[in-house]
């Protein structure tokens, strides 16, 4: 089956950057808009959506750069701006974080026992590599991720013409590698995290099993209730955007300009 092109759907991606709150469009939910709008599975071009998608970012970042005025980097106001845009990124990078500010009615799932090592506070023994750059051996994928931001913005090592690449110093780059975008950094930290116990201590081989045994109708229930939510919240942020996308694309007389490309 040939491949889609992908550059066909870059008034459309323009379109979805411009109505989209970035906190909460991640590649997949971008991927799966625009799968519903060309009635095509597009699972196939990841890598090439990958690459457009940041391209687009960049390209439209720098034309908002010139129509605004020029901002003192040396200012509070752009010392405060860049704090909360690198913490905004911690929160969206991290897996697991809240999944807030999505649009529509979404149904809640139960909450958990509050004392269960879960989610982005969920403690994690480090890999020596890891544990070398936090300088501690445990931690969650949250404060690790809000670290490696931190040091990021320490050591100014964001590419200045795109700030979502990180140019890393050989520090940061034992970690992840010399070139990332910001959709790696929570890709690679995977490598690095071994699970613990409730109480703090490493899982064993044989724990593993035995709980892997009793536990294997709980987990199937819990994923299976994951997979639920994720698809409905899918559903209604995709919704959404199609909405915003045609509404935004019409033209003065209310008629759409693109309407074939939703319909």
């Amino acid at each position: 089956m040939a491949k889609y092109d992908v550059s066909q759907l870059t008034p459309t991606i323009d379109a979805i950057i411009r109505v989209s709150d970035m906190n909460v469009l991640s590649m997949r939910r971008l991927r799966l808009v625009l799968s519903a709008i060309v009635n095509t599975n597009l699972s196939g071009e990841k890598d090439e959506l990958h690459k457009l998608v940041l391209e687009r970012i960049q390209l439209m970042q720098q034309q908002e750069k010139k129509q605004k005025s020029k901002v003192d980097r040396n200012s509070e106001k752009f010392k405060r701006e860049l704090d909360k845009e690198n913490l905004i990124m911690a929160q969206r990078l991290n897996p697991g974080w809240g999944k807030k500010g999505l649009v529509g009615h979404v149904k809640k799932r139960a909450k958990p026992d509050a004392n269960k090592n879960r989610g982005a506070k969920k403690l994690y023994k480090l890999h020596p590599i890891l544990a070398e750059f936090m300088n501690k051996d445990v931690s969650d994928r949250f404060e690790i991720t809000k670290e490696v931001w931190r040091y990021i913005k320490d050591k100014n090592l964001q590419n200045p013409a795109n700030r979502r690449e990180i140019i890393a110093d050989s520090k940061l780059a034992k970690v992840f590698k010399e070139r990332f975008d910001m959709f790696f950094i929570a890709k690679k930290m995977g490598d690095y995290l071994i699970p613990l116990e409730e109480d703090g201590e490493r899982v064993s081989d044989e724990d593993e099993q035995e709980e892997a045994i009793d536990e294997d109708d709980d987990d199937d229930e819990d994923q299976d209730q994951e997979e639920e939510e994720e698809e409905e919240e899918d559903e209604n942020f995709g919704e959404h955007i199609a909405e915003q996308i045609e509404a935004d694309m019409k033209n003065p007389t209310g008629e759409a300009i693109v309407k074939s490309e939703f319909k």
